[in-house]
């Protein structure tokens, strides 16, 4: 595939599968990055696993591409020539807030701010360049699920007894403002619920004063936690959540607090 003009799009994807069509095939994601490698490199690691990919090399491409077409999911980069990342952003929560974004960026620590800015502003994760195929597709199978599950908020919701989410709530108001009991507050979570769905994670995360990215990152990382009801990870109400938690592998004499955050860090700059 030839490397296009700057303002020039790819038609990627769109093909059908051998053998009829699957789920992934209704998934449409866009890719925007000016550097068109990374373009191919996104399209040759999901088109095969059967979802549309397009790519663009601009955010005003990327708008008017929006603007006319739906997707599910779209990567970015933040810095770009012309209209940056964040501008972007803003702009795509505002015309599609239903539609998934992970930020690729090759400058994480001189960006780092940008994209505190831009998990503000609602973003799911990101993810540093140069990234493996088996990175990418992980990544956008995460972000997928993390959409579904937050479609179904309002769903879930209604199956959860009231008394169930107000015993949730007072556990996470014992550890507000203390990111140390971050893991204390999702065991005894999932101790009263179970498991621990978007809704969940994202009463916790906003309770704790977190990004919901921070706290899925913390979820999905340990085999503990479930975010299913049919989940075959253990469940700590199960182990129990003392024996869970003297289980986490943080270092002897290190304070928890510090733990929390080293690991959050090193998942955010090192994977997501």
């Amino acid at each position: 595939m030839e490397a296009l003009g700057h303002e020039k799009q790819w038609e990627l994807g769109n093909r059908e599968q051998e053998g009829g069509m699957t789920m992934k095939d209704h998934i449409h994601i866009l890719v925007l990055d000016d550097d068109p490698v990374i373009i191919k490199s996104a399209w040759r690691a999901l088109e095969p696993e059967g979802y549309n990919v397009e790519g663009v090399l601009s955010a005003n491409e990327a708008m008017h591409k929006i603007e006319r077409s739906h997707y599910d999911l779209v990567f970015t980069e933040l810095m770009m020539p012309g209209l940056d990342g964040i501008t972007f952003i803003r702009w795509l929560r505002q015309i599609r807030p239903a539609t998934g974004i992970v930020v690729i960026t090759g400058h994480l620590i001189q960006e780092i701010e940008t994209i505190k800015e831009a998990h503000k502003l609602g973003i799911i994760s990101h993810m540093r360049k140069p990234f493996t195929p088996a990175m990418l597709r992980d990544v956008a199978g995460e972000a997928l699920a993390w959409m579904q599950a937050s479609g179904l908020e309002s769903d879930t919701r209604e199956e959860f007894p009231a008394e169930m989410i107000e015993t949730v709530d007072r556990v996470i108001s014992q550890y507000r403002g203390n990111a140390s009991h971050t893991i204390r507050a999702l065991l005894h979570a999932q101790d009263i619920v179970g498991y621990l769905p978007a809704l969940i994670q994202k009463r916790i995360a906003t309770g704790l004063n977190m990004y919901p990215s921070e706290i899925h990152s913390i979820v999905s990382f340990y085999p503990y936690f479930r975010t299913k009801a049919d989940d075959e990870r253990i469940p700590c109400h199960v182990m129990g959540s003392q024996k869970v938690w003297r289980g986490m592998p943080i270092k002897r004499g290190r304070k928890v607090e510090k733990a929390v955050h080293d690991f959050i860090k090193q998942r955010q700059l090192e994977y997501m």
